[in-house]
């Protein structure tokens, strides 16, 4: 079982973005000191457009580079050509769509944003926008080659001078909602920069039309997945926004900010997930064995740190914010949590599709995008913040059983113990959702409570995969540890 490569990576991206996640939260009692939930508002109505814009910037195309990476067995020289060409593509793109949407912002943004300002908050969003997706294109490149530790590195300090800068701008400054904004810019910039030296140059910055034709046949039909796939990510907080009020979009935003540590996990275990499934799925049986195993564990995984975030919600929101106008955010927290606890399922499900069937994954997010509208603008005039949040836990939840009837018909080798993903998945959102209706004066008892049932499903966990803990334990810590 070639198991320690995606363990190590996995632990680096975790840890790399949890360490993240992590500082930004501890920054929160700052944040909410300087910023409204109206600030909070705009900076979620901004980071939405500005994901959109990148979905024509990029065109999926780190993905198909990604894939022809490993299907032409790591070769050098032709990963430089790919690059190279992919590298081109996306830095027209960035100065064409970048100019299309400052230019007619009146047409294409402004009706969107409702009553925010497009200069400068939108404005500097999408000059961010411009200058990232080179740097994410090298944050891809080391994905694929499985460089977890530069990938790591990379990440850390961007978001520490992104964090310095913020910090500098809110506190000395007093810059506000602008002042976030424009740190982010500068060191989308910084990064810009450093791309250019340490990875573009290095590539072979030659079109070459077979390459190209290549690279776009397996992206452009994930383009109106992608897409769809940005609705449901980040939809629902222009739709909190334009329905209710700015207010309520900060709301949601704040509560989705604790949540997301979820999905830096599901992503984290995604993003070494992808390159060791490649290479076990050409491993016959043994392989396959081997890709369900770690799918099994890694929901199990997942649900205890969900369970974890959630049931402690109130007390961390009570500790980091002093300001009463974020009183009750904490309310949402188990369905954000939850929602990306089915990504990462659906991750599992759609994964065997992106193998050869692209074209029919598409149909998963538009049906998903379908639910997810509905669901917001069924629940969002009557719950505000809180309907947005049960919108995005139905809405994955409803993509990833899709996802897995999808990849049940077109693959008949691959096999998840889908059922049991599922069962641990609810159990644990029950046990998140009943801490929610503890009413105990005592602090203590109910922090009791909660540790109790925390660690009653910790238990199970480690009953359940006994045999393969001991495993790992006996053959990598404890060898390292003897040597």
């Amino acid at each position: 079982m070639q198991i320690p490569k995606i363990l190590q990576n996995s632990a680096i991206y975790t840890i790399i973005m949890v360490l993240q996640k992590g500082i930004a939260f501890f920054l929160m009692p700052l944040y909410t000191t300087f910023l409204s939930p109206a600030d909070y508002g705009i900076l979620g109505v901004v980071s939405s457009i500005s994901s959109f814009l990148s979905v024509f910037i990029t065109l999926g195309l780190e993905a198909a580079a990604a894939r022809f990476y490993y299907k032409n067995n790591k070769d050098t020289d032709y990963a430089r050509r790919v690059y190279g060409n992919v590298a081109l593509v996306i830095l027209a793109n960035s100065l064409l769509w970048g100019s299309i949407f400052i230019g007619g912002h009146k047409w294409i943004v402004d009706p969107i944003v409702g009553d925010i300002e497009f200069f400068p908050y939108v404005f500097i969003g999408i000059l961010n926008v411009i200058v990232t997706p080179m740097y994410l294109l090298y944050q891809s490149y080391l994905q694929t080659r499985q460089d977890a530790a530069h990938y790591g590195i990379n990440s850390l300090l961007c978001f520490l001078l992104q964090v310095t800068l913020t910090v500098l701008f809110l506190t000395v400054f007093k810059l506000g909602v602008f002042g976030v904004l424009l740190s982010q810019l500068m060191t989308a910039f910084v990064f810009f920069a450093y791309v250019v030296i340490v990875f573009l140059r290095k590539q072979s910055l030659k079109l070459e039309r077979p390459i190209l034709k290549e690279c776009f046949k397996y992206s452009l039909p994930l383009l109106p997945h992608t897409i769809a796939n940005w609705s449901n990510g980040t939809l629902d907080k222009l739709l909190v926004n334009g329905i209710r009020s700015k207010s309520d979009a900060g709301m949601y935003n704040v509560g989705q900010q604790y949540g997301s540590v979820m999905s830096i996990v599901a992503n984290a275990i995604n993003n070494a997930y992808v390159p060791w499934f490649y290479e076990k799925i050409n491993e016959g049986k043994q392989g396959l064995k081997r890709i369900v195993q770690i799918a099994d564990a890694s929901i199990c995984l997942v649900s205890l740190i969900a369970i974890a975030l959630s049931l402690f919600a109130e007390e961390i929101f009570d500790i980091m914010i002093s300001n009463p106008a974020y009183d009750g955010v904490w309310k949402i927290v188990p369905c954000i949590v939850f929602a990306y606890v089915f990504q990462s399922i659906y991750f599992f499900f759609v994964n065997v599709l992106f193998l050869k069937d692209t074209q029919v994954i598409f149909t998963i997010t538009l049906a998903a995008v379908a639910v997810n509208i509905g669901l917001n603008l069924f629940l969002i005039p009557e719950w505000g913040f809180v309907g947005g949040a049960v919108a995005c836990l139905l809405t994955y939840f409803t993509k990833s059983v899709i996802a897995l009837i999808v990849s049940t018909v077109k693959n008949k080798d691959v096999r998840f113990n889908w059922f049991l993903m599922y069962v641990t998945a609810f159990i644990a959102l029950t046990i998140s959702l009943s801490s929610i209706l503890l009413e105990f004066d005592s602090f203590w008892i109910i922090c009791g409570i909660k540790i109790f049932m925390l660690g009653v499903f910790t238990i199970i966990i480690a009953i359940r995969y006994k045999t393969l803990l001991t495993s790992i334990y006996q053959k990598y810590v404890k060898k390292t540890t003897t040597c």
